[in-house]
């Protein structure tokens, strides 16, 4: 029955539909001169019948209903009246009852106790708009598909296609250019032709423009292009003198293809990669000296340390008898300054050196390397590894440096008289997901960044052993690969995501399990 709701002047036409009357409490605040709402408690097999002789602009369904829920309903109602704006409502919030109600053909979904007049407003205008355009738009498509079948329309796709394959062709800083079976040039886009003086631009169709370079580039050409029309691809680095004279580096790749008649043709596509391989040459320079100035740092340092620590054992031992407190405390600050600097110089150059002890993925058995960690790590204390009983493919080494920098890492820094280390695994599409935590102290979130800077350590290392590079190497090993390390906000103890993408063996066709 209606409500005290009906206008004569309202625009707006809503019919709302629940259990049972006070179930409709959400309306009292919508416009009544912009709305005629009525409101039905009727059994759903009425509702069908109803909406098609009151032709409504908008249904706000309830989904409690006499006699059925209000998702089956929807869809019945999308069947008959497609473009009938329907918004559903619900006493208590559901996610899984929002995404069956949009899924179903709703526009929108609120909880009657949380909506406010001007949401509900809104999103009925927002509701009737929308199924106004998609009915437009729909009509719309209906009537293209009608004229696709005309000649003029068919011609002038084309037309539109060959501008915009020249626009493209045109506009890539690249040098593109086909060659017919002959080697001959039939076709090129500016890039290339601009690779010549102004006087011979025009000239370069349908020749070889073999003529342009050495002898040695000449051969070299004709060979990848032999290559192509064979193979039906060929791929080259080539350094090559420009017909303007530069010297340049380009990737250059060749493929083999028929037109329509079945001629043989060859795509070219050259890019201009000299600026890249300059780059490549500097930084491999680079890590040239890095490696150079960390093999310096902690081999020949080394020996000024050791003859150091040799004097200082001298001095301690012929004058041990006469030392009071403060100077043998003093001596063994020395020696594990000492050590501590020994550590930090061999932890610099396994830093330097992380992408030369990267290996390729395998098989890893994780019983196996938890048996192998516990065999290598330092136990001051129980060690207990909980790692599930799987084979994963990964690069052996370079996980294993991994788990065992945190498993330590654990170790160090424990509170308990047992180290416990949870390890757990989430196998994706893109490669593996672990989170690795311990029953340790944990570590303040604010530090997430901080932890894994080189040479930081959280805690001053007169209190705990450490070079403050351990957690620096780790994440520059899974970055190595294309991963991530980051630390999670865990209520207890420390706890780490790690991210490890599927790489492909040299080995291996697949690395699948």
């Amino acid at each position: 029955m209606p409500n005290k709701l009906d206008s004569l002047h309202s625009s707006r036409k809503l019919l709302a539909f629940a259990h049972e009357q006070e179930a409709f409490f959400y309306l009292s605040g919508l416009n009544c001169n912009r709305y005629r709402v009525n409101t039905f408690t009727i059994p759903t097999t009425d509702i069908l019948d109803l909406i098609t002789s009151a032709k409504p602009d908008c249904i706000l369904i309830d989904y409690q209903l006499q006699g059925d829920n209000g998702l089956q309903i929807i869809n019945e109602i999308m069947l008959i009246h497609p473009y009938l704006a329907v918004i559903m409502v619900t006493d208590h919030g559901d996610e899984n009852i929002a995404v069956q109600a949009i899924k179903s053909g709703a526009e929108n979904y609120f909880v009657k106790s949380k909506v406010t007049a001007k949401k509900l407003d809104e999103a009925i205008e927002k509701a009737i708009t929308a199924k106004a355009i998609q009915k437009k738009d729909n009509l719309r498509i209906r009537a293209l598909k009608q004229n696709e079948s005309k000649l003029v329309e068919k011609e002038k796709e084309l037309e539109h296609t060959l501008k915009f394959q020249n626009l493209m062709i045109e506009s890539i800083p690249e040098y593109f250019f086909v060659k017919n079976h002959k080697f001959e040039l039939v076709a090129f886009n500016s890039a290339f032709k601009n690779l010549y003086p102004q006087d011979l631009q025009e000239k370069i169709l349908g020749t070889t423009t073999v003529e342009s370079y050495p002898q040695e580039e000449v051969d070299k050409f004709l060979e990848m292009d032999k290559l192509a029309l064979e193979s039906g691809y060929s791929e080259t680095y080539e350094t090559i003198t420009f017909p303007s004279g530069k010297l340049r580096t380009l990737l250059t790749t060749k493929t083999h293809f028929k037109n329509s008649t079945g001629e043989d043709f060859i795509l070219g596509i050259s890019r201009d990669v000299t600026e890249k391989e300059l780059l490549i040459q500097k930084l491999t320079k680079s890590n040239q000296d890095l490696e150079q100035f960390a093999y310096i740092a902690s081999h020949d340092l080394k020996s000024p340390l050791n003859a150091i620590v040799k004097l200082v054992g001298w001095i301690h031992d012929d004058n041990e008898g006469s030392f009071d407190e403060d100077t043998r405390h003093n001596f063994k600050l020395i020696k594990n300054r000492a050590k501590r600097m020994t550590s930090l110089l061999d932890d610099l150059l396994d830093y330097s050196r992380i992408s030369k002890k990267c290996d390729f993925p395998e098989h890893v058995d994780l019983a196996d390397m938890k048996n192998t960690i516990v065999d290598l790590v330092n136990q001051p204390k129980e060690l207990i590894l909980n790692f599930p009983p799987l084979t994963l493919f990964i690069p052996k080494l370079a996980f294993q440096l991994v788990l065992m920098n945190l498993v330590s890492n654990s170790i160090k820094h424990t509170n308990s008289s047992f180290v416990e280390v949870n390890l757990s695994v989430d196998k994706r599409t893109a490669g593996y997901v672990f989170i690795i935590s311990d029953n340790g102290p944990g570590i303040d979130y604010t530090y997430a960044t901080r932890i894994f800077e080189m040479f930081e350590t959280l805690k001053p290392r007169d209190e705990i052993e450490g070079s403050g590079m351990g957690l620096a190497m780790t994440k520059k090993i899974i970055e190595h690969y294309g991963g991530y390390i980051k630390l999670l906000d865990a209520p207890i103890g420390a706890s780490f995501e790690i991210f490890w993408p599927n790489i492909q063996s040299p080995n291996s066709e697949d690395n699948n399990e």
